[in-house]
Formats: C-alpha cells, sequence, structure tokens
C-alpha cells in the first residue's frame, strides 16, 4: 500500500496512461473532495430537514434541490478514482474522518442562521473543486 499524505491510497493496476505515483496523488485529492461532498451533502439534507421559521418552504425546497444536486456530483466523483486504479471513499464515516469541511452549526434552526454556514461551506467546497485553495504538486 502506498502513502499519500497521511492517508494510504488503495491502488491497482491500470492501463491509464498516467505514472503510479501521479494516480496515486490524484485518487488522493479526488478522494478528499469525494469526502467534502458526501460531508456536504448531509449537512443540507440536515437544514432541509430543520428548518424553520421565515421562507420556510422556500428554504425547504432550495436545500432539497441543493442536495440532490451534490448527490449527482458526489455519484460522478465516486466513478473517477476507480477508473485510475483506485478505490472510492466514500461511506459517511470516510466522510466525517477526511472532511476539511467545518461542522455544520447544529444550533441553527432559522433559515438566516443555517443560510450562514450553509453558504461558507458550499464556497469552501466549490473553491476545493477548483483548486484554489492549495494546489496538488504533480509532475509529469
Amino acid at each position: 500500500m502506498s502513502r499519500a499524505g497521511t492517508s494510504a491510497v488503495r491502488m491497482s493496476k491500470s492501463s491509464v496512461g498516467v505514472p503510479d505515483e501521479n494516480r496515486q496523488a490524484i485518487v488522493a485529492l479526488l478522494n478528499a473532495r469525494l469526502a467534502d461532498s458526501v460531508d456536504l451533502r448531509s449537512q443540507v439534507k440536515w437544514a432541509h430537514w430543520n428548518v424553520k421559521g421565515m421562507h420556510f418552504i422556500q428554504l425547504h425546497e432550495l436545500f432539497d434541490s441543493v442536495a440532490a444536486h451534490l448527490e449527482d456530483q458526489t455519484d460522478t466523483n465516486r466513478r473517477t478514482p476507480c477508473g485510475l486504479g483506485g478505490v472510492a471513499n466514500g461511506t459517511t464515516r470516510e466522510a466525517a474522518a477526511k472532511s476539511g469541511l467545518k461542522e455544520a452549526d447544529l444550533t441553527a434552526a432559522d433559515g438566516a442562521s443555517q443560510l450562514k454556514w450553509l453558504v461558507h461551506n458550499v464556497a469552501h467546497h466549490a473553491d476545493a473543486l477548483h483548486c484554489r485553495q492549495r494546489k496538488p504538486a504533480i509532475s509529469a
């Protein structure tokens, strides 16, 4: 088993024309984003289930729609590590252990309070997907 950072990256042989060391780094990065996606989707569903107060129905439906988009994105992200000969680490426990997102504000019940932390976590996730926070060192 190889090491990438502090996490073991499970790999198998692949006919993809990418050197093994690079495949391992790519799979580790993809699994980090997968963990964030699974975590964020569960946070958005929590907000969907628990929103109260003004604009309840609009926020309830918005959160459900965002969760559905995240589910589609997460499903797409699960395929790529496998295509590179890696393993998609996407269980809830793996996501909780590996997510780079802040924990949801579980005391927030009204829409404004929930939107505050959700906007932060959605922005953090979007930035990470676009590699704005950290760029991996992958050689050609």
